[in-house]
């Protein structure tokens, strides 16, 4: 697993286009929205101490997870990306190499781990006028690999069912932190050039999570 290997996991941050339901703003997050109560967090401290080691000012990381300030990529460009990079910090302890992989997320103080490592990055705001951009979201490793190709109906959505949802590296989701009503699933693309549909997971710096199409940068 990735967490006896002590192997370290990386977020990319992704501006997504607005879906077409309208936005409704999440309930206030648990974790702080004052910067400067934010900034003074010991994890927080401690994220900035660990990217002066980084080699580029544009990673952010804590002692699980390292967030790239990059150009936006969709899903499969960063797990394959992710799976290409080796740092001398991610070897195992039987000396095997070991890929930088993107996210897992199985409990609350990962989560919340994560938000900090997003709001260090971007600032502790949330823009509820402008809710899918740039900053405001990382994209993580869970994907929906059962029941993942149809449209859901109504008493479905806001179903998150872990038995579905699986990592890249194979387990299955423990924890969710999903928005109100979702996952939901949502369909695009038509008959003749086929559909896609929602089954990748993002976060957002409150905390919540949103599914959403491989496909979005």
């Amino acid at each position: 697993s990735t967490q006896s290997t002590g192997r370290f996991l990386v977020l990319f941050t992704a501006a997504l286009a607005v879906v077409a339901a309208k936005w409704k703003p999440d309930p206030p997050p648990e974790l702080p929205t004052d910067q400067a109560i934010h900034e003074s967090h010991p994890d927080v401290i401690q994220a900035k101490k660990m990217a002066k080691l980084a080699p580029t000012q544009n990673v952010i990381m804590t002692c699980r997870y390292m967030l790239f300030k990059i150009d936006t990529m969709n899903y499969t460009q960063a797990r394959d990306h992710c799976g290409s990079l080796e740092w001398p910090i991610t070897k195992r302890l039987d000396g095997q190499k070991s890929a930088i992989g993107l996210a897992t997320v199985q409990n609350q103080d990962e989560n919340d781990d994560i938000t900090r490592l997003l709001r260090s990055a971007y600032g502790v705001k949330f823009n509820n006028n402008k809710p899918y951009q740039f900053g405001n979201w990382v994209v993580i490793g869970l994907t929906k690999r059962i029941d993942n190709d149809r449209k859901l109906k109504g008493k479905e959505k806001g179903v998150f069912n872990m038995e579905h949802w699986f990592y890249e590296d194979r387990g299955m989701a423990r924890y969710g932190n999903f928005r109100k009503q979702m996952p939901d699933q949502q369909q695009q693309g038509n008959k003749k050039k086929g559909y896609e549909y929602q089954n990748v997971v993002q976060i957002n710096k409150k905390g919540y999570w949103d599914d959403t199409f491989a496909s979005k940068r």
